[in-house]
């Protein structure tokens, strides 16, 4: 068994006509998505991947967002949160994300750590 840059031979593939290989039982289940990688020597390398929506991509490329972020999931997920009120003045008069039935609902919850001028009423509901 060959070990060149912490990669060892696990195994030999042979593209077929149409250029396609197989990986076989090489490599883990659940890396489905690979970057390509080619060496100016021929060598191809497959990097697991995953594919992040374009609007998510904010998240990973702005660090203090991404802390902020995790840190409402866990206040949220510790309970350390409350209801944010009516906040149908910041809703765009063409928002119609739920224009099957007619009503969208909006929980929006702010954490303990937010202004205490923040309203206590109940999830927001338009029509």
């Amino acid at each position: 068994m060959t070990v060149v840059d912490n990669f060892k031979t696990v195994g030999e593939v042979e593209v077929d006509r149409r250029r396609r290989i197989s990986l076989g039982k090489i490599g883990r289940p659940e890396h489905t998505r690979y970057i390509v990688a080619e060496a100016a020597d021929g060598e191809i390398r497959l990097i697991p991947a995953v594919m992040i929506p374009e609007r998510e991509m904010i998240i990973w490329q702005d660090a203090a967002l991404r802390t902020d972020l995790l840190e409402g999931i866990a206040d949220a997920t510790a309970g350390r949160v409350r209801p944010a009120g009516d906040l149908s003045e910041y809703l765009a008069a063409d928002d119609d994300d739920d224009a099957d039935d007619g009503v969208s609902t909006y929980s929006i919850y702010f954490t303990a750590k937010d202004s205490d001028a923040v309203p206590t009423s109940a999830d927001a509901e338009y029509t």
